[in-house]
């Protein structure tokens, strides 16, 4: 078994993105589309981290419920996940609206929780991030 080829991954596209088409289309100019990140690379790991530290110091200071707590670690992976996980989308509307790209647009698809969910489970999909090499092995 040659593990390189069972387990390399193309790093840049780890941390950059990768584009998955959330329809059976592949054109980019008018499919819909999301770029993802892997999860836990090392801009998501320095995000989570960091926001947990501030979350429990804020627990202490402002004697925070744990009912908001559970809001504010909501919103806490909510704000990480369009920091670091979502990289971009195109073709997508919400409430009829076209969202224009940036960070509060991935807030606002992100707020609900099975576009959050989905978007997370391409980030773990890890034949995403393959190399090329393995991914033309692979048939992909």
């Amino acid at each position: 078994m040659d593990i390189f080829a069972a387990f390399a991954t193309d790093e840049t596209r780890e941390e950059e993105g990768a584009t998955v088409f959330l329809t059976s289309g592949k054109d980019l100019a008018v499919d819909p589309w999301i770029k993802v990140a892997r999860a836990n690379n090392l801009a998501y790991a320095k995000a989570t981290a960091s926001g947990y530290e501030k979350l429990m110091a804020d627990k202490k200071l402002l004697r925070l419920s744990e009912a908001e707590m559970e809001i504010r670690a909501k919103n806490l992976m909510t704000d990480v996940i369009a920091d670091t996980i979502l990289k971009g989308f195109g073709n997508l509307e919400f409430q009829g609206a076209v969202l224009p790209p940036g960070r509060d647009s991935h807030l606002t698809f992100l707020r609900l929780k099975d576009f959050r969910e989905l978007v997370m489970g391409h980030a773990m999909n890890v034949d995403l991030f393959r190399t090329e090499q393995n991914q033309a092995d692979a048939g992909n």
